[in-house]
């Protein structure tokens, strides 16, 4: 069982930054932070199913047990959240591809970035780099997406070369202007106009939405509508069978033997990741440059799996915050490596089957798996002679 959210009117999702006195423009960001959504479904389910004095008060058994109480979290849990478009899931395009413009601006072309070794003195201290092909102008690859079923072909071919298309595809924007209220006289303030941009999905997609992946969790099937984003904006909760990358055994396997083939293996965030060293995570061992994987093999044997960080390809973190209600305070603000992150890894053949195992479909964050951080797949990469 999984969640589409869709927007009954135009929405709006608010970044880190304070609005305040002096600025007359907000602009929001897109897509929205996973626990905007994982929020937003536990108010619902609260909502419909109990009241919040008996979830403050730990009163309701059922509800304790999903959505947990103000000092921990419950059972629910969610993989992540998708863009949808109303007939396939859209995912980020990993960021080890270089976009060449498109002249239209929206759509670009996307061609795999090449790993080669690199003698030449880099501040990561690696000897592998990560190195465009072409000459042409480029444009990030953080701000494009492409469909499931694209991301899925080039993951079992390393070499394929996609189009990709800018969030602006599905969603346009709206600008809005607004008077602050005094709440006593419930009059306009005088000089507090501001302007806000909220967003809405075009006409062809007006079937589209988020995808909300749930790992573990109660049913939602009563549940109908949910406040998600800035301005509490209503948006209708549909159960849905759309499940996200279906890879069966047999391409699974074909994963692991290009791994086998290449000894190099691409790990690919498709939601963002919160790790303990910024842009490495916890299994990382600073001092040799490895991710060291502990593994329970089975109850009673436990070993490390050992692979060697060739390359990263990332861009700027993301800040995750968000409003604390029961204690009506800012929580407390983190970074998160954005999705499309991918790291090379050097993985021994012989560990390859659990590597990939431990790997893909799981969360690979340190902090907040329970809201769909970290949501992680592999693939095999290749080191250019």
């Amino acid at each position: 069982m999984n969640i589409i959210l869709k927007p009954i009117d135009t929405f709006f999702f608010r970044n880190h930054r304070d609005f305040e006195f002096g600025s007359s423009f907000i602009k929001g960001i897109f897509p929205p932070r996973l626990s905007t959504a994982y929020g937003a479904l536990r108010s619902a389910y609260i909502y419909h199913h109990s009241n919040f004095n008996e979830f403050e008060n730990e009163s309701n058994e059922e509800l304790k047990k999903w959505m947990g109480s103000p000092k921990e979290v419950g059972e629910f849990s969610i993989k992540g959240v998708f863009l949808y478009d109303g007939k396939q899931v859209i995912l980020p395009l990993p960021l080890d591809y270089q976009v060449l413009d498109n002249v239209e601006g929206a759509m670009g072309t996307a061609i795999p970035l090449e790993l080669r070794k690199d003698s030449t003195p880099a501040s990561n201290e690696s000897h592998y780099q990560l190195f465009g092909t072409e000459k042409e102008k480029s444009s990030r690859p953080v701000d494009y997406f492409i469909p499931e079923e694209v991301f899925k072909s080039a993951l079992l071919d390393y070499s394929l070369e996609v189009e990709a298309e800018k969030a602006s595809k599905w969603i346009k924007t709206e600008m809005k202007i607004g008077v602050a209220l005094n709440r006593k006289r419930r009059t306009a303030e005088e000089n507090m106009l501001y302007n806000m941009e909220f967003l809405r999905f075009e006409k062809d997609y007006e079937n589209a939405g988020f995808l909300v992946a749930i790992q573990n969790g109660p049913s939602f099937e009563n549940v109908t509508k949910a406040k998600f984003g800035g301005e509490g904006r209503p948006w209708n909760v549909e159960v849905t069978s759309t499940n996200i990358l279906d890879f069966s055994e047999k391409e699974i396997k074909v994963v692991k033997e290009q791994i086998k083939e290449t000894g190099v293996a691409r790990i690919i965030l498709l939601t963002p990741a919160i790790w303990e060293y910024g842009n490495r995570p916890s299994q990382w061992n600073k001092e040799t440059n490895e991710l060291v994987f502990k593994i329970d093999a089975d109850t009673n044997c436990q070993r490390n799996i050992t692979c060697k960080l060739l390359a990263v390809a990332t861009s700027r973190p993301i800040v995750i915050g968000g409003w604390d209600i029961v204690n009506n305070r800012p929580k407390p603000r983190m970074n998160a490596i954005p999705a499309g992150t991918v790291l090379y890894v050097q993985v021994e053949e012989g560990d390859v089957d659990v590597f990939v195992d431990e790997i893909f479909g799981k969360p690979f964050t340190d902090y907040n798996a329970h809201e769909g951080y970290g949501f992680a797949v592999c693939g095999a990469g290749k080191i250019k002679k």
